[in-house]
């Protein structure tokens, strides 16, 4: 907790005056995660620490919860007791607060379940009730500036998202499973909407993309207070504004200096980001030690923490790269109403409307052949054919180099691999399942494995669920 503690410090200090007095209307506003697996998250303890430090700020906390905030399986049973014991500590999981004085009105939103999620346990998902109630909010507030929190942003924000492990693992979006879309529409019919808070990645704010602007909505991820960084910087956003705008500062917790990274005039529209936002680090972290693609953790990087996992970024639309690997190349794929990308050596589908990945298709192309196929097998040979296979031809691999799929004009060589749409429709594979059904299965087969066991003779029990223990 010690470097809470100084980041506390810090946040603090830009809050009040020379005086030291704290300025008036200061508020704080937390984005979920409350603590990391040393601290058992999602449990009693956890949102006991939690409860403490946060009131020590002595100012007005907002908060809402993520992904790890329902992950107390020691403590509680179900979700709802889960939520229940967060709000007993927190309050209200959704909420909305006047700020500035009145000049705007914050929303907060929050997850509301973990071993309930169909697949990844860690997808942020909103139920029907705070959409509902998010759309009446707004609708009762059109005429006051909207500031939105929650965890993980919507899909369409465009902000710098991890390949390998959000998009891999479906749980990059609110909502990612079920309607992710729904979330960007809103803001396309909320011109009130100005300000988009997330965190969820544990990404610095130092990339192309750390900000984004949908329909003169000003998407923000925030970055980490703790060691729990992905990329060696903790950082967390400043923002002071009154009726006639904002502005949105960097916090460095590792230096502890204050970075201006935007101004802007509600009576204009932000059409894209100043040039000098995009200075820092475009799509790359240039000095992480495995390349410039990767986000790792190295001893050298100030805050490593061994939670840091890596992962490829997922490019904009259109942002086409050479490379001399697989690994380097980025293409992009259109056929009919599909959009696909080949990047860092997977096939990714994209949503072409909200411009966002949606999942992985195939997570080692190995240099085989992306054949696209219609209803009847042939080849898509004209752009507007829609897509019901995709094959990837070729041997892959002989050692550790990839080999030439096509062996001559139309003369496709080695092994097929064929992929059918799924239930939802899209190409993309599921690679994380529940979390919370996993640890059971598990926990239930070593039960089975005891009650078995005599005689000295060690059974082997194989699960009939549908599921493998993934990490």
């Amino acid at each position: 907790m010690g470097v809470c503690h100084e980041g506390r410090e810090l946040i603090l200090k830009q809050l009040s005056a020379a005086s030291g007095e704290l300025l008036p209307g200061a508020q704080v506003f937390q984005l979920g995660d409350l603590g990391g697996y040393s601290h058992r998250p999602g449990s009693n303890n956890c949102f006991n620490v939690a409860k403490e430090f946060l009131d020590s700020f002595k100012l007005p906390v907002n908060i809402v919860l993520g992904n790890h905030d329902l992950e107390g399986f020691d403590d509680f049973q179900t979700d709802a007791e889960n939520l229940e014991g967060w709000r007993q500590r927190f309050g209200e999981h959704y909420w909305m607060r006047e700020i500035g004085n009145g000049a705007a009105i914050a929303i907060g939103m929050s997850t509301v379940r973990f071993r309930d999620a169909e697949h990844s346990s860690h997808e942020v998902y909103l139920d029907q009730e705070q959409v509902n109630w998010f759309r009446e909010t707004l609708a009762q507030h059109a005429d006051k500036p909207v500031f939105v929190f929650t965890h993980a942003p919507p899909m369409g924000s465009n902000l710098t998202s991890l390949q390998e492990v959000h998009v891999r693992n479906r749980c990059a979006w609110l909502n990612h499973s079920e309607r992710p879309e729904a979330f960007i529409d809103i803001v396309r019919q909320s011109p009130q909407i100005k300000l988009w808070f997330s965190g969820h990645y544990h990404l610095s704010h130092d990339y192309d993309r750390s900000m984004n602007v949908v329909n003169n909505c000003l998407f923000v991820q925030v970055g980490v207070m703790a060691q729990c960084d992905r990329d060696g910087r903790r950082q967390s956003r400043i923002v002071r504004g009154g009726e006639k705008g904002f502005k949105i500062y960097t916090l460095d917790h590792v230096t502890g200096q204050l970075r201006l990274d935007l101004v802007h005039s509600y009576d204009s529209r932000i059409q894209e980001l100043p040039e000098k936002v995009r200075r820092y680090l475009p799509g790359t972290l240039t000095d992480a030690p495995t390349g410039p693609v990767w986000l790792a953790g190295s001893p050298g990087l100030p805050g490593v923490h061994s939670c840091r996992k890596g992962g490829a970024f997922s490019p904009m639309i259109g942002e086409e790269k050479a490379g001399s690997s697989a690994n380097e190349k980025v293409t992009w794929i259109s056929q009919g109403s599909a959009l696909f990308c080949v990047n860092a050596n997977q096939l990714v589908q994209y949503d072409p409307i909200a411009v966002a990945p949606v999942g992985v298709v195939c997570d080692r192309i190995d240099g085989r052949k992306i054949r696209l196929l219609t209803s009847d097998g042939s080849e898509a040979s004209t752009s507007d054919q829609e897509v019901e296979f995709i094959e990837l031809v070729g041997p892959g691999r002989v050692g550790s180099a990839p080999v030439n799929a096509i062996n001559g004009k139309g003369s496709f060589a080695g092994e097929v691999e064929r992929i059918e749409r799924n239930e939802e429709g899209g190409f993309w594979y599921v690679y994380q399942y529940n979390k919370y059904k996993l640890l059971k299965q598990r926990q239930a087969a070593q039960e089975a494995q005891k009650s078995v066991a005599g005689n000295g003779a060690q059974p082997k029990v194989v699960s009939t669920l549908p599921y493998s223990w993934q990490h």
